[in-house]
């Protein structure tokens, strides 16, 4: 800026940035919702096929309510297992259902070996 004016002043700086937070909000949303319709539908595309997922951390624990990460597409979600794990295992998952229009995902897991 070589010593020119400043284009704005501070308080102009602070309305313009209180002005943008909403779109910006909004487009953060519209970008999270759109990488999830087609994480979804690539679920949908392959619901037959298994799935490495990692275990990272317990939601409900009581409930075995657990995030996973799912390892080929780095995508984390809710798994329900019928059975305790334990955090950093590596478990195979299968899709029980899936509607990328309806905002639903739901996989399950599958021992070694068996398709359920």
């Amino acid at each position: 800026l070589r010593g020119d004016p400043l284009w704005f002043t501070p308080d102009q700086l602070r309305q313009m940035i209180i002005a943008l937070e909403p779109t910006t909000t909004e487009a953060i949303q519209v970008e999270r919702r759109t990488k999830r319709y087609w994480s979804l539908e690539l679920f949908r595309q392959g619901r037959d096929r298994l799935w490495q997922a990692l275990i990272l951390g317990y939601l409900r624990e009581q409930e075995n309510l657990v995030l996973v990460m799912i390892d080929e597409i780095a995508f984390r979600c809710p798994v329900r297992f019928q059975r305790h794990v334990q955090l950093g295992e590596w478990v195979q998952l299968q899709v029980a259902a899936v509607d990328p229009r309806a905002d639903l995902l739901e996989l399950r897991e599958v021992t070694v070996g068996v398709a359920q």
